[in-house]
């Protein structure tokens, strides 16, 4: 007697054929994460050396006891230097951002190139499987579903390999970085700054939850609607000889105008989502803001520090507010 297996769970079977479909193509999406994570390392440079320079050379100080500032510092000759020729920090801020440009364009290239050779093998794979299944299988199928399979289907999966693949990577290292990072410039203030960011992800989840269904149902209705079409050329000349015109006009308006309908349900759901996180996401910075004044007038907080929370606080909120479409695609 043998021991049934356990059942695998549908997400987790989604995922494995994801990661086997990326066979040949890895290591591309391998250097792609690497230049997003120096990306994201020198996007973090920008605002940690404008609080130095805020900080430590507008104000009557020079040095930090914070070894990142030191290093900073002596990156651009040290702080009594750098009073001296303050436009050294504007070149370095100049720098880093232009690194960050740097390593988010071959990010995106080689994502894009492994993506795109996905898609090839995939629609390779799917062509071939369909010239060989049992004829009575195309007696029975939707053509224009399969069409629909072959082409937008396919697109829809590159599109979400290209781009989807490496903003999870970036939402998951932005937040290791961002939180001991955040933590090691001030403890309080890094606990007001995550104080929306937990329901910031819930409401993705939700959203998620919401939404895939829709998108399930337009994706059925585009093929519904691809079909109609696709059976209407292929018979054009039955429809003309026998004047049905007019029938099979009044045919295509029907799966038209719910494609249309569903379509316009997605617009609304993901125009909500967009809505209810950039208030999240306003109340947040508006949050961090106000205590961070507060704590400025009674000293217990520099200006420089609060320049560089509210800079990467912006710089996190975004890929975070963006996994729950992210989630939704994939």
């Amino acid at each position: 007697m043998t021991t049934p297996k356990a059942s695998t769970p549908k997400g987790t079977q989604q995922f494995r054929l994801l990661w086997q479909l990326m066979k040949g193509h890895r290591l591309l999406y391998s250097a792609a994460v690497g230049s997003l994570l120096f990306s994201i390392l020198f996007s973090y440079m920008v605002p940690l050396v404008g609080r130095a320079i805020i900080d430590l050379v507008l104000s009557d100080k020079t040095e930090s006891s914070e070894a990142l500032t030191r290093y900073l510092l002596q990156l651009m000759g040290g702080g009594a230097y750098l009073k001296e020729h303050l436009w050294i920090g504007a070149i370095a801020i100049t720098f880093f951002a232009a690194c960050r440009g740097v390593f988010a364009y071959f990010k995106g290239k080689w994502a894009a190139m492994a993506s795109d050779g996905i898609a090839l093998q995939l629609k390779n794979r799917l062509y071939d499987h369909l010239q060989h299944v049992p004829t009575k299988y195309h007696d029975k199928a939707d053509t224009g579903d399969l069409v629909q399979r072959c082409t937008s289907d396919v697109e829809t999966i590159r599109m979400s390999l290209s781009s989807h693949v490496v903003s999870v990577s970036n939402a998951f290292i932005l937040m290791s970085l961002a939180i001991p990072l955040m933590y090691s410039l001030d403890p309080k203030m890094t606990a007001v700054s995550f104080s929306l960011i937990l329901p910031i992800i819930l409401f993705g989840f939700f959203y998620f939850q919401w939404v895939k269904k829709v998108f399930r149902e337009a994706d059925e209705a585009e093929g519904k609607l691809t079909a109609v079409i696709q059976e209407n050329l292929t018979g054009i000349r039955v429809v003309r000889a026998f004047a049905r015109q007019a029938f099979e006009i009044e045919r295509f308006s029907g799966p038209n105008a719910r494609y249309r309908d569903l379509n316009l349900k997605l617009i609304r759901l993901i125009a909500s989502y967009w809505t209810i996180s950039d208030l999240i996401a306003i109340t947040q910075n508006g949050i961090v803001l106000m205590v961070g004044i507060y704590w400025l007038s009674i000293g217990s907080l520099s200006v420089g520090t609060l320049f560089a929370f509210l800079a990467l606080l912006n710089l996190i909120l975004w890929p975070i507010r963006q996994m729950g479409r992210t989630l939704t695609d994939l």
